[in-house]
């Protein structure tokens, strides 16, 4: 299985060309109407920019690609004090900076806010029912294997 910038059906076709049996897409799904999301996730995503994106311990003391933001910029700034997991996890929650998995009544703060977002991200640019993205994403890989096997 195949992972990691995965955002359309090209990523899909290319993954399959390489000899993956199947993707594990994340991000692309978080812009959909279906996901549940504390508010501003899915709007940041959709303006976020290639070098939107992060990769930061700060709000778990884990490796993990997030949105880039006045948090995340203080943990490059204090790498020396990082704590390892749950500890970190449990500082980034006592400073409400990480409601991941809280839904659309909670407020955040998005200068602070715990945004997974992986490396495609940027070329996320609108909001699309999941099953309608499931449906382009085999459109596009059925028309690109096409393309390649022509």
């Amino acid at each position: 299985v195949a992972a990691g910038g995965i955002v359309d059906g090209r990523g899909l076709a290319a993954a399959l060309a390489l000899g993956a049996d199947g993707v594990w897409v994340g991000t692309r799904f978080i812009a959909t109407p279906e996901a549940r999301t504390t508010p501003g996730y899915k709007e940041t995503l959709l303006g976020l920019q290639d070098d939107g994106t992060v990769i930061t311990r700060g709000y778990t003391g884990k490796t993990c690609r997030v949105v880039r933001n006045d948090y995340t910029q203080y943990w490059e700034e204090h790498a020396d004090e990082l704590q390892p997991f749950p500890a970190q996890f449990l500082r980034s929650t006592e400073d409400g900076a990480n409601h991941l998995g809280a839904d659309m009544a909670t407020e955040v703060d998005p200068s602070r806010e715990f945004w997974p977002a992986g490396q495609g991200a940027g070329a996320i640019d609108e909001l699309v029912p999941a099953g309608e993205l499931v449906t382009r994403f085999v459109e596009e890989a059925e028309a690109t294997l096409a393309r390649i096997h022509a």
